[in-house]
């Protein structure tokens, strides 16, 4: 039999990973796998890619202390999250002040 600090410690393990997924991943594709224990594809006839990229990032970085660097990625990012989801668009990833979102038109339904 396990103990229960073992079975709390892998709860929490299991906590942090779907905290990990969700903050890479939309709700809808972190969780999917789990649901169905599958990830569908979804096809798309046309898709275009939005990528920003700050102009400066790297020297305002080096100037700024890494709380206040954090504090503003979260507020632009917040922004973006925020459009995307009001039009139901799917973040696929930030990488330090790099956002990128794919955006797809279907002919089918």
């Amino acid at each position: 039999m396990y103990s229960s600090s073992l079975l709390e410690e892998v709860q929490r393990e299991r906590e942090a990973s779907d905290a990990l997924l969700l903050n890479i991943l939309s709700e809808k594709t972190a969780l999917e796998p789990k649901k169905s224990g599958k990830v569908e594809p979804l096809f798309y006839d046309s898709v275009s890619i939005m990528f920003t990229d700050f102009r400066g990032f790297t020297k305002s970085a080096s100037e700024m202390l890494p709380e206040q660097l954090i504090k503003e990625l979260d507020a632009v990012f917040d922004q973006f999250d925020y459009i995307s989801q009001r039009h139901n668009l799917e973040k696929i990833k930030t990488i330090g002040d790099a956002y990128m979102v794919p955006v797809g038109f279907r002919k089918y339904p």
